[in-house]
């Protein structure tokens, strides 16, 4: 299970209900021992969230109403901000059912662990429609991926990085 554990904010100035930074603390990890993700959730922005205990991702919501002409894309700032967690990316991939049934995707999206700006989702509108949404609805999934960071040496030749079953062999090789 997630807690939401609110933060104290550090300005009083702040109105606290619409300005918030938020812990999210997963309980019974078997494998890692993480220290709190904080979120901090700007004006009419939205807390990311699971849709189900055993989601992968959370889901990101936009904060205002836009629409996204057909074959074009266009950056969403979420007003969502967050902590990092050592060790991994956020990775902020499509919703499923957005992409099969609205042919909506999302692009790029990898937030490296040490960004501390605003959360933004590109969205791409592949269809021949135009694609509108209101506040409030949910626009993407952000999900936590550990990173290796190894050490990389050059090599002289190709024969020098060893050979596999499978070799070179691109696309469809393997079946």
């Amino acid at each position: 299970p997630v807690r939401l554990h609110p933060l104290p904010n550090s300005r009083a100035s702040f109105r606290s209900t619409t300005r918030k930074t938020y812990a999210i603390m997963s309980e019974g990890c078997q494998s890692h021992t993480f220290k709190p993700v904080l979120f901090y959730v700007g004006e009419g922005g939205y807390l990311p969230k699971r849709g189900s205990d055993f989601a992968a991702g959370y889901d990101l919501v936009t904060p205002e109403d836009f629409s996204v002409n057909p074959g074009k894309h266009i950056l969403i700032k979420t007003r969502v901000f967050y902590s990092g967690l050592e060790g991994h990316m956020l990775q902020i991939r499509d919703r499923s059912s957005m992409a099969w049934k609205e042919q909506l995707n999302v692009s790029g999206g990898i937030i490296d662990e040490d960004y501390r700006g605003q959360i933004g989702v590109i969205l791409r509108n592949n269809s021949d429609e135009i694609k509108s949404f209101k506040a409030g609805e949910r626009i993407a999934q952000a999900i936590f991926t550990p990173v290796s960071h190894p050490t990389i040496e050059q090599v002289d030749s190709v024969e020098a990085l060893g050979t596999t079953t499978r070799g070179a062999g691109g696309f469809g090789s393997t079946g």
